[in-house]
């Protein structure tokens, strides 16, 4: 699949008002994101995400670098033709964005009419959006009288009312309870999956990422540090704040408190070990008992799914020889990542 965006070493800088120095929102980001795809780009706060997301509808341009969407450059567009770009870009908000004083009718009217949408096709599209949000009764009601997850589905159809070839999610799930953001994720999903609509989701929280991105990037204090598929990054992450990241959607390695409360059960030494559809960790360790005096059983952990294939974590308490427990340590890491608690 072709990019449909594409960001070339894009940097971006503010100036700080009484200084004569700036501030560096994003530095040398270099990315693509896949046409047919649901890519996310998650990050702490002031890690740039926002900013970097923002720039594919040109509401930020980059102070340095190119920003290529279907293969036009951002920087070099004239008004009119950015007004033509934000057709094809659809876009979610945290908080909604609707129109109070409208109907969820209007509220998505209002956004054909922007579109420049006939006035005589508004009825039988904006039905279409409806029932494709699950919203169908709904038509008449004000923003008031909805739930968030409601609120933010009248949001997902607002923002596909011009058939865009691109929707941006930007924290689009952050306001809400863990059930009604589950369901916010699988309607995200349905767009991708139904509509061929590329999804670019925004996101602090790696639980988003795992439930529905197919590949991110990760961004901290306006620098790319990891990128790939979001298998790849759950069974391996390189960076320090990555893994940090993963441990708070998987939740299969031990705190260090756990650990603590663990070492008073299981004498042993205790390793945690990385799980993946690739890696021979059963063969190594029935090759071990066989071979060596070295015993294992299962303290902690869990193994879960992502795209049909297997990536976690298990804590194994070792028993046996010092020499022994380190052979069997070292044969694991030729297959796998093994810490030692």
């Amino acid at each position: 699949m072709a990019p449909i965006v594409e960001f070339i070493d894009v940097s971006k800088t503010y100036p700080v008002r009484g200084d004569t120095g700036a501030f560096e929102a994003l530095s040398g980001i270099t990315l693509a994101v896949e046409a047919g795809t649901i890519s996310a780009v998650i990050g702490g706060s002031g890690a740039g995400k926002s900013t970097l997301v923002r720039m594919i509808n040109a509401l930020e341009r980059p102070s340095s670098g190119r920003v290529l969407v279907e293969g036009a450059d951002i920087t070099t567009l004239r008004p009119k033709q950015v007004r033509e770009l934000r057709t094809r870009i659809g876009m979610v908000f945290q908080q909604f964005n609707l129109l109070s004083s409208r109907t969820v009718y209007g509220n998505i009217g209002f956004a054909l009419e922007s579109a420049g949408v006939a006035r005589a096709a508004h009825r039988d599209r904006i039905a279409e959006l409806l029932h494709f949000v699950g919203l169908a009764e709904k038509a008449w009601a004000y923003p008031g009288e909805l739930s968030g997850g409601q609120k933010q589905r009248v949001g997902i159809a607002r923002a596909l009312a011009a058939n865009p070839r691109i929707l941006l999610a930007d924290e689009a799930t952050s306001a809400l309870d863990p059930q009604t953001t589950n369901d916010v994720l699988r309607l995200l999903k349905k767009v991708n999956e139904e509509l061929g609509i590329t999804v670019v989701v925004i996101t602090h929280e790696m639980d988003v990422v795992r439930k529905i991105a197919d590949r991110v990037a990760v961004l901290d204090r306006g620098r790319l540090i990891e990128e790939g598929s979001v298998y790849d990054i759950f069974a391996e992450p390189r960076t320090e704040l990555t893994a940090s990241f993963v441990a708070t959607a998987m939740h299969n390695t031990p705190s260090v408190e756990d650990a603590a409360a663990l070492s008073g059960s299981y004498p042993g030494r205790l390793v945690a070990v990385g799980v993946g559809d690739r890696r021979r960790i059963g063969a190594v360790l029935a090759e071990a008992v066989r071979a060596t005096d070295v015993g294992f059983e299962f303290a902690y952990g869990g193994i879960s799914a992502l795209g049909g294939r297997s990536v976690g974590s298990l804590t194994l308490e070792l028993t046996g020889p010092d020499a022994q427990v380190d052979a069997v340590i070292t044969a694991l890491r030729e297959h796998t990542s093994v810490a030692e608690l």
